[in-house]
């Protein structure tokens, strides 16, 4: 981004088979509504997890490298194709199309949002409030009930 351009709004790009850059002014929360220091580590351009193995989400950590992650298979060709997964007290609807990829979900109820086992989502893996509570969590909108 050019740094004389008069225009303040972030800049968002995809790499290749890596992480979004972000480059201008932006606050970043985390699932709980606190504040993230975006540069607390380091100097510069801010990177975005998009492969989901971050240590640092929803910071990019360079896990991509060692996980395969391709940038052409970040939707699997899906958009806005909602999958159902039906439970006893809760419906948990997941649109792969727009997820973000930064992992509250499996990080915080891994339960229910199990990563590597199909059906990844087990809406019995917790007492109902306790999932719809961490669906409320998920910053892009791609998990609802």
């Amino acid at each position: 981004m050019d740094k004389d351009a008069e225009n303040d709004n972030p800049q968002i790009s995809p790499r290749e088979h890596g992480p979004l850059r972000v480059e201008g002014p932006v606050n970043f929360f985390d699932a709980r509504g606190n504040r993230i220091d975006p540069l607390r580590k380091k100097k510069g351009n801010i990177a975005l997890c998009r492969c989901g193995s971050s240590r640092d989400k929803p910071f990019c950590d360079g896990n991509h490298r060692n996980t395969g992650f391709s940038s052409a298979q970040v939707t699997g060709g899906e958009q806005d194709h909602c999958t159902d997964y039906e439970g006893e007290e809760i419906t948990v609807h997941d649109n792969r199309g727009i997820c973000a990829h930064i992992g509250y979900c499996a990080d915080e109820l891994p339960e229910v949002f199990r990563v590597g086992i199909e059906p990844w989502i087990d809406p019995d893996g917790a007492p109902g409030e306790q999932v719809k509570e961490q669906i409320r969590r998920c910053p892009s909108g791609a998990l609802n009930h």
